[in-house]
């Protein structure tokens, strides 16, 4: 590592294309939290200051927390709540601090080949923690939604479009995790940059997985929302004012 030299040109090129395509997914997150913006001015303030944090850094410790703390709340009536929701946290926190070991890295270091070494590690292990989470929130969420059929159809298919949204948003970004990793593993040491693209790319389509989950509320709450009144609390997709007998779901 020591004596590595920086391909300009590969390692321009993949800086290239990874800008290229953070700028088209930033301006994805952009149109997602104007249009969260307009559709839901009544929410709570922490939900709002949490859709303004995915514009910044740290997006995936904070989308692990955001769908952590909602298998915390789906889980409410399960024995297995603790133990599920620490494991989940202990993942995320894993995560984030493999970022903070890589930013220190990043800060402390002057030179390219020292730089990528002391990086190297905290590296692995923050992309590590970070497949083990998001393996954890699919599957979890999945056997939530998985549950059995409910008499009223318009919750079944709520629970087979929720289910579908996770299994799709959590295989998209499992492969875009595993394929970064494994590049990261085998041209670390070729310094062509190859691997910044899945970073980048994974991070910022992450950040526009959790938007589309947070801006679909209405959409599921008109389309499955039962006409018989019921009142469904999956990931508040219902307003609170509405009267009506809860129906919980779990």
């Amino acid at each position: 590592m020591a004596d590595l030299d920086l391909d300009f040109g590969a390692a321009m090129g993949s800086c290239l294309i990874a800008v290229t395509l953070s700028m088209i997914l930033y301006s994805c997150t952009c149109a997602q939290s104007v249009y969260y913006a307009r559709n839901y001015p009544e929410d709570h303030w922490m939900l709002k200051a949490f859709v303004e944090y995915m514009l910044g850094t740290c997006l995936v410790g904070i989308g692990h927390c955001f769908f952590i703390h909602k298998i915390w709340h789906l889980l409410e009536v399960k024995w297995c709540r603790y133990p599920l929701t620490i494991a989940g946290l202990v993942l995320a926190v894993i995560s984030l601090g493999g970022g903070v070991g890589v930013t220190y890295a990043l800060a402390t270091n002057e030179t390219w080949p020292s730089t990528l070494a002391a990086a190297k590690i905290p590296e692995c292990i923050q992309r590590t923690a970070t497949i083990m989470a998001n393996m954890y929130i699919m599957l979890r969420l999945g056997l939530i939604f998985q549950a059995p059929k409910s008499e009223f159809e318009r919750t079944t298919r709520l629970m087979n479009k929720l289910l579908f949204y996770v299994a799709n948003g959590g295989i998209v970004m499992l492969i875009i995790q595993v394929c970064g990793f494994t590049i990261y593993i085998t041209t670390i040491d070729k310094a062509t940059l190859v691997w910044t693209i899945f970073y980048v790319v994974g991070n910022k389509v992450f950040a526009n997985q959790v938007l589309v989950v947070v801006n679909a509320r209405k959409y599921l709450r008109r389309t499955y929302t039962p006409r018989n009144g019921l009142q469904i609390h999956v990931f508040n997709f219902v307003d609170s004012h509405i009267q009506s007998s809860p129906l919980q779901i779990s």
